[in-house]
């Protein structure tokens, strides 16, 4: 497939889980071509462990210098991304979600069939609006 993919995970104070799903996502069968890692101003290790993903072909990672919310934090993954890759597409991941082998590779065929802009996994349930 060649559509360019950006992998977008915020991450906060959950270092082991994101190990996990990062070992989910780098298992997929379909490849993003870029990862924004995200860190929210994490206090548990996760700033040092991201280090040790420097140098990664298409990993980026930023700290953040406080939390400013998972909202806030895709937002500003998705503005680096732009800023420097312009992706056609976003895969916005949890750092506490551990995603099967072809779920980026199901999500872009499907998206293909698609007249939506966005789409999201089976079993996905997101509310838009406010509370």
């Amino acid at each position: 497939m060649s559509e360019f993919v950006c992998a977008i995970l915020v991450t906060y104070n959950r270092l082991d889980s994101l190990k996990i799903a990062l070992e989910h996502y780098f298992q997929q069968a379909v490849k993003a071509d870029a990862l924004v890692i995200v860190d929210n101003f994490s206090s548990d290790g996760t700033e040092e462990y991201l280090a040790t993903l420097g140098g990664r072909p298409g990993i980026h990672c930023i700290t953040l210098s406080s939390n400013i919310g998972a909202g806030g934090a895709i937002t500003h993954g998705m503005k680096y991304a732009m800023e420097h890759m312009n992706p056609e597409y976003f895969w916005i991941l949890e750092d506490d979600t551990y995603y099967q082998k072809h779920a980026l590779e199901d999500l872009l065929r499907h998206i293909k069939n698609s007249s939506y802009g966005m789409i999201s996994l089976k079993g996905f349930n997101y509310k838009f609006g406010s509370t």
